[in-house]
C-alpha cells in the first residue's frame, strides 16, 4: 500500500508537476489509511521527511508490524528515521553533480546531503533502491549512476515519465525507457519501470518543461 504524505519538497526538480501548495492529509487520515494495511506500506510525497510528524507516522506503522518503505531524496534522512524504515527508495536521478544541479536547481550542499543520506542507509544495512527518472538531462550519466549503485550494492530503478506514453510532446525533456535499455542493457540489479500504456485523463495531464525551464 502506498501512503501519500505531502506534495511539499525541499528540491525543485525541473520535471515536477506536483502542486506544492496542495493541502496535505492530516495525521489522523494517514493513521487511518495505515491501519488498513496488512503487510507493507510505502510512504511517498513530495518529500515525506518535511513533515514534522514523520516520526509519529513511522512509529505507528512499526507498531502495526508493517514492512516500511520510504521514498525520499535523502537530504533530511537521519538515524532516528532509519530505525523504522526497512527499504529506502531514493529519488536520485544522477550521480553527476552538474546534471543533478540542472534537474533539482539546488547546490552542492544539498547534493552532498543527499549522498550522505544514501550512504547512511547503506551503513544501517537497509535495502536501497536508487530511483532515476529518465530525461535528456541525465541519460548520458546513467552508466556512472549504475557504477555508483554497483559499488555500493544498490538496485537502480530507471523510471519512465508517464508523459511519454500518455501524450504527444514537443521539446520535452522526457525520454522513453528504450534509451536506458540501449545504454545499460539487462542486469539483475536494474529495474526498468515503464509508464502506464494508456492515455491519461485531463486531471492527470502533467505540465511540460522545456530546456529553458517551466512551460507556462
Amino acid at each position: 500500500m502506498k501512503v501519500f504524505l505531502t506534495n511539499r519538497c525541499n528540491l525543485d526538480c525541473i520535471y515536477c508537476f506536483k502542486d506544492k501548495r496542495k493541502k496535505e492529509p492530516e495525521l489522523n487520515e494517514i493513521i487511518r489509511k495505515i491501519s488498513k494495511a496488512r503487510k507493507k506500506i510505502i510512504l511517498k510525497g513530495g518529500e515525506p521527511l518535511v513533515r514534522k510528524d514523520i516520526l509519529d507516522i513511522l512509529k505507528y506503522a512499526k507498531s502495526r508490524k508493517l514492512k516500511i518503505g520510504l521514498e525520499t531524496n535523502g537530504i533530511l534522512l537521519n538515524n532516528k528515521i532509519l530505525k523504522y524504515a526497512d527499504e529506502l527508495y531514493f529519488v536520485f536521478d544522477t550521480i553527476n553533480f552538474e546534471d543533478w544541479k540542472r534537474i533539482t536547481k539546488k547546490d552542492r550542499k544539498s547534493y552532498n546531503k543527499s549522498i550522505k543520506g544514501i550512504l547512511l542507509a547503506k551503513k544501517a544495512n537497509k535495502k536501497v533502491y536508487i530511483d532515476s527518472l529518465l530525461t535528456k538531462l541525465n541519460f548520458k550519466s546513467l552508466e556512472k549512476t549504475k557504477e555508483f549503485c554497483d559499488k555500493n550494492g544498490f538496485i537502480l530503478r530507471v523510471l519512465e515519465n508517464k508523459s511519454v506514453s500518455g501524450f504527444d510532446y514537443n521539446d520535452s525533456i522526457a525520454l522513453g525507457i528504450e534509451y536506458a535499455k540501449k545504454i545499460l542493457g539487462k542486469d539483475k540489479n536494474i529495474i526498468y519501470i515503464c509508464a502506464p500504456k494508456k492515455r491519461l485523463s485531463n486531471k492527470e495531464k502533467p505540465k511540460y518543461y522545456r530546456k529553458g525551464g517551466r512551460q507556462k
